[in-house]
């Protein structure tokens, strides 16, 4: 769980960077190869990050914690099929854009499913503040990137792509910092309010 968290944490904070370096190399086999293989990874990390955020939730908001991680997977999940489409661009020139809005069933049975993600992740900050099961600032982030994430996305709006890539990154890398340093005289089914963080360590 804790290099999960960390892991998928890690992959969200770097992402602006990445993009930055495949710039004006979109139609590149090797670029869309990499995508192709860092997907599948995202997700895996994500399964297991989720399910710590899940853990963190047991004892005080159980069913909010597994519904709001449900969301968040399966928003992902949606992400990868749209990233698939994507891949289909070193092709056939446009079939993304034949796909998805050439053919309204494609668009409505792929894309508003993508806003699951986000969804999941403010209900997942909004249930750790109600429940205090971790330090606020994690919920806070968690909330700030869902918020931030489909403007970016959806609206392609440059500061809120970053902004939900570094809020979210910090959100999870910081989960996965806490169960890395958690101590063992502490409840594994909570992460104690006053711990040190790495973003908000005084």
């Amino acid at each position: 769980i804790a290099v999960s968290a960390t892991g998928f944490g890690a992959l969200l904070l770097t992402n602006p960077v990445t993009h930055w370096l495949y710039r004006g190399t979109h139609d590149s086999v090797v670029t869309i190869a990499m995508r192709g293989f860092v997907a599948p990874l995202h997700m895996v990390l994500l399964v297991g990050a989720v399910l710590g955020v899940t853990r963190l939730l047991r004892e005080r908001a159980d069913v909010a914690g597994l519904v709001g991680g449900a969301l968040t997977i399966a928003g992902w999940a949606v992400g990868i099929r749209i990233l698939a489409v994507g891949q289909l661009e070193s092709l056939a020139p446009d079939a993304m854009h034949k796909l998805l809005f050439g053919t309204p069933l494609v668009w409505q049975s792929i894309v508003p499913m993508g806003l699951l993600f986000p969804i999941g992740a403010i209900v997942l900050g909004i249930t750790l503040l109600v429940a205090r099961a971790a330090p606020w600032p994690i919920g806070a982030l968690l909330i700030l990137g869902g918020l931030c994430f489909p403007i970016g996305r959806i609206g392609f709006v440059g500061w809120a792509l970053v902004g939900a890539d570094v809020l979210l990154g910090a959100a999870f890398t910081s989960i996965g910092w806490q169960f890395l340093r958690q101590r063992s005289s502490e409840s594994p089914g909570s992460l104690s309010a006053t711990n040190s963080m790495p973003f908000f360590s005084k």
